[in-house]
């Protein structure tokens, strides 16, 4: 059985490659939308998961490359963004 960082660790892998192979920008909104199945709502924090995938970057195979604002319902939102090494 797996605990909840290998889970959340297989999920943010499927995530970024899926993202890779849609030539997406990789960034952690559009990892936790690619993990839920549903659109980045304002009202959830990225917090936790980036820094979950900066301690992984070398297990995921991503790089941080910055921090982006984007503007979702109106609201400005942080995001970092990643690239593949």
């Amino acid at each position: 059985m797996l605990n909840l960082d290998d889970l959340l660790l297989y999920e943010a892998k499927h995530a970024i490659r899926s993202l890779n192979k849609e030539y997406c920008e990789i960034s952690t909104i559009k990892i936790i939308e690619k993990i839920t199945g549903t659109k980045y709502k304002p009202s959830t924090s990225n917090i936790g998961l980036s820094g979950f995938l900066s301690i992984h970057q070398k297990e995921l195979g991503i790089q941080y490359l910055n921090m982006q604002l984007v503007t979702i319902d109106e609201q400005p939102i942080s995001t970092t963004i990643w690239r593949l090494v």
